[in-house]
């Protein structure tokens, strides 16, 4: 997986140090350094990863209002990774930069294109499903009871609950989102079965059957942060917590009746099947073309709310 490196971490923390992007970068950096992977010059000239499409820095530096540029998001890319004559002189060209560019000389930034911009980093993401591990418990117990010749009783109950530390085994991991849920499935069936006379009897039966599933955020208070180039984000899904809750009942009654070569049986079922559940996708998500527009805090989109067109 991507992430972004040190040096760049370092160079927004001192650049923006109110800014959102400092925040997130200082309290959750990945967790580990990873190998240098593209530099950030190498990022953008080859054009082919932000979600912007933006191949120049020039690009990035034009205050293009058609593409919702402003001379603020200019002057914060300027800050962070400066303006080279190249890219004054790709903004001079109307093609490019409609406006032209709105440096005359160029401009120092805080981070160097030539430094390590993206660095590959190890997934260490978990997940009981995918290594196939189990963390929880069973038990089960049954009861066969003859009462008298003519009563017999039979109750089951089976209990399970498993917990898995990393739910989803998401990429986020890295930075210490972890989405802890734990699953619990009780289930008891019960039947009495008296006989009237050898050719009469009544056998009732009581089902139960619970399923409650959850998932909590692992650190509620960030939002789901998202990147268009594919590179580690922050948060959990918007949707967790999440708790579904599912209680059925079962009643069943049946009355056999045996004469000579005849036989008959009838009866009733009632099922009551009881959910309360909770899915509220209330936390916002935000998406970034790429950690560029992340480090000057301004989203591509924003869920639930409104789009950004940059």
């Amino acid at each position: 997986m991507l992430a972004e490196s040190l040096d760049f971490r370092q160079a927004v923390i001192s650049t923006f140090p109110d800014s959102i992007s400092s925040l997130l970068y200082s309290n959750f950096a990945p967790s580990n350094s990873g190998s240098p992977t593209y530099t950030l010059r190498d990022y953008v000239n080859e054009g082919q990863f932000s979600g912007s499409g933006f191949a120049n820095f020039g690009d990035y530096l034009c205050p293009n209002s058609d593409l919702g540029m402003t001379s603020a998001i200019s002057n914060k890319f300027a800050a962070l990774f400066g303006a080279e004559q190249a890219d004054i002189d790709y903004m001079n060209q109307p093609a490019n930069c409609p406006s032209g560019s709105p440096y005359f000389t160029p401009v120092a930034g805080a981070f160097g294109r030539d430094l390590p911009f993206l660095v590959n980093v190890l997934n260490v993401g978990k997940s009981q499903v995918a290594e196939n591990l189990f963390n929880g418990n069973e038990a089960s117990i049954r009861l066969d009871y003859n009462l008298s010749s003519n009563d017999r009783l039979f109750g089951q109950l089976n209990w399970s609950k498993a917990a898995d530390q990393f739910y989803g085994g998401n990429t986020t991991q890295l930075r210490g989102f972890y989405n802890p849920s734990t699953t619990t499935t009780p289930n008891f069936q019960f039947s009495y079965i008296h006989t009237f006379t050898p050719t009469l009897l009544n056998e009732f039966r009581a089902g139960y059957a619970g399923n409650d599933f959850s998932v909590r955020a692992g650190l509620p208070g960030v939002p789901d942060i998202d990147f268009a180039d594919g590179s580690v984000g922050f948060g959990s899904y918007n949707g967790y917590p999440q708790i579904f809750h599912e209680n059925i009942y079962n009643y069943v009654d049946l009355v056999s009746l045996s004469h000579g070569k005849h036989s008959l049986k009838g009866g009733a079922e009632i099922r009551r099947n009881i959910e309360n559940s909770n899915f509220d996708v209330g936390r916002p998500s935000y998406y970034f073309f790429d950690q560029l527009f992340f480090a000057i805090d301004q989203p591509s989109e924003r869920a639930p709310g409104s789009i950004r067109a940059l």
